[in-house]
Order: C-alpha cells, then structure tokens, then sequence
C-alpha cells in the first residue's frame, strides 16, 4: 500500500499547509492577524499575478524523515515594489529546519504594496505556516 504525500502548506487567508498521516491533534494551527491599518490607505495584499503558494518542496526532506510537524508566523516587510524587504520569525513552529524554510518560502514572493493617499509605502504582513504531514 503507498501512502499519498500531499501539500496543504497553510498561509493567512489563502492558507498554507504541508501534509503525511494523521496529525497529532494537539497541533496548533496558526491564522494571519488582522492587516494593519493605514489611515487613507491600504494594506499589504496578496498579488493576484504573482499568488503565494509554499510547495511541497519547501518542506525540508530531514523534517519529512523525523515526522517534525509544527506552526510558525513570519512577519514580511514589504517594500514600495511589492517586493519582500525583510522575514523575520515571530513564532517558532519548534523546528529550526520548518523555521528557516518559513523564512526561505517567502524569500522571493512578490505582493500589492500597502498604498497610503494612493501612493505605495513600506509595510508589515504577518503570515503563518502550518506544516502537517498527511
């Protein structure tokens, strides 16, 4: 019998999520806080042209091997570009390796920039990741 590896990696709104058997039900799983708010403005957004997904190939191979499953939350600095400036690990999924590939998912993702008065400005998204195998 094979078991079917599948990718649920959970970010935010579109959720992300990395699956193989059951998880342990005492796994908690992370949701994105609310977008700041920018007085005449708009926050950070996913960008349709460029959507966010975290792969299955994200999830580190040793992880995989040692059954390591856990949440983490990264807070993106957004540049005026829509490129992302700065990740930085505000909760540790308790994994060093799902932490550095929460970081490393986000590394080249483009978004809609935070606009304020119409124009574009530097701003904070917080996103999590919840690795599960299935």
């Amino acid at each position: 019998m094979s078991i079917v590896r599948r990718l649920l990696l959970s970010i935010g709104a579109a959720v992300p999520l990395a699956c193989a058997g059951a998880p342990p039900a005492n796994l908690q799983k992370l949701v994105a806080p609310p977008p700041i708010s920018i007085p005449n403005g708009t926050p950070v957004k996913f960008d349709p042209a460029h959507p966010v997904i975290v792969r299955y190939q994200y999830y580190p191979a040793a992880s995989k091997q040692h059954h390591e499953q856990g949440s983490c939350m990264v807070k993106l600095t957004i540049g005026t570009d829509g490129l992302v400036r700065n990740a930085e690990l505000t909760i540790s999924s308790g994994f060093e390796r799902l932490d550095e590939a929460c970081l490393e998912a986000f590394r080249l993702e483009r978004f809609l920039p935070a606009t304020q008065d119409g124009k574009p400005v530097i701003s904070t998204i917080a996103l999590p990741i919840n690795w599960r195998l299935n």
